[in-house]
């Protein structure tokens, strides 16, 4: 279900740090749910205060351009040793994320961060903002986690990275660029891949990065993240939101299935062709279109992510 509003209302809300109950109803319909946002913590909370059970952030970040994110505290007694940082596709749907994760991270003890790349700012984020289509999106996450891990105590230098969609595409070359940051990564039905191939250029392949600003793709150290895949078995449908380019069709595939399928058979080679014992976990999502709902409630998206993630 696509949001009944639009990413400039919610990048408001972040700013202003209002209460987000009724955007989280309107947003999610027959999935009520009541969350409340409470204020930026300030530098001189002790750790205990900080670390208030079952608490829910609005955030934004400092920089040019901000970055609004949901920051969540699981109900646990400790110390969260793990955190997950959660990417939307390009629905913006962040509301749903945190309805579908709250209580696995919950039962796991896991701390939850979820940005907001909203349409005006970064509406290349998939792809990282390339030169000459928008700001870096990379960076402004990096600043957020370092701004979590000063005001909460909790460590944030290796990450939990999951997307959806594009979502997905924003986290796979996340970690191509900024692997020492990615303890593990679950990605789900991405449109589009960038390819182990460096006879092409960066997004399509990993040959160089000339449209991201002092960055430097990492294959081999991405190849060392225990990756998750999971994609829809009817996610087959050649929409407008998919890239149909037909370079794109030739080498990855025509729909999100096949995609997802060869993507994960080209890493597996590129990573024995280094000597490197990868881990590329593929999960077919039974009775699923492309649709973050019918992932979690079909699929059974985000206990497959979790199990992968903790338990395997």
């Amino acid at each position: 279900m696509e949001n009944q509003f639009t990413p400039e209302k919610v990048r408001d809300v972040f700013r202003t740090q209002y209460i987000v109950n009724a955007i989280l109803i309107a947003c999610i319909g027959n999935f009520y749910m009541t969350i409340a946002a409470a204020s930026w913590p300030q530098n001189n909370l002790d750790s205990q205060t900080a670390r208030a059970q079952g608490q829910l952030y609005s955030l934004v970040s400092n920089g040019e351009p901000d970055l609004g994110y949901y920051f969540y505290l699981p109900a646990t007694k400790v110390v969260p040793s793990n955190v997950i940082v959660s990417v939307h596709g390009i629905s913006r749907n962040i509301d749903e994320h945190i309805w579908a994760m709250r209580s696995w991270a919950d039962k796991y003890g896991v701390a939850l961060i979820m940005p907001l790349y909203d349409k005006m700012d970064f509406h290349d984020y998939q792809r990282l903002g390339r030169n000459g289509h928008g700001p870096r999106a990379d960076i402004p996450l990096i600043r957020i986690l370092n701004e979590v891990e000063e005001n909460f105590g909790i460590n944030t230098q290796k990450i939990d990275l999951f997307g959806f969609s594009g979502g997905a595409q924003f986290s796979h070359r996340f970690s191509l660029l900024h692997p020492q940051r990615v303890s593990r990564l679950g990605i789900a039905s991405a449109g589009w891949y960038t390819w182990p191939d460096n006879r092409q250029a960066y997004p399509m392949g990993t040959a160089n990065t000339l449209g991201l600003q002092n960055a430097e793709i990492d294959l081999e150290g991405m190849l060392q993240i225990p990756t998750c895949i999971f994609v829809g078995e009817r996610d087959t449908k050649r929409s407008r939101s998919l890239n149909t380019s037909p370079q794109l069709d030739k080498t990855q595939g025509e729909n999100r299935l096949q995609r997802a399928k060869n993507w994960a058979n080209a890493m597996q080679q590129a990573a024995s062709d280094r000597g490197i014992n990868a881990s590329m976990q593929l999960e077919i999502l039974p009775n699923t279109k492309h649709s973050f709902r019918q992932a979690v409630t079909r699929g059974k998206l985000i206990s497959r992510l979790f199990e992968c993630f903790y338990e395997t």
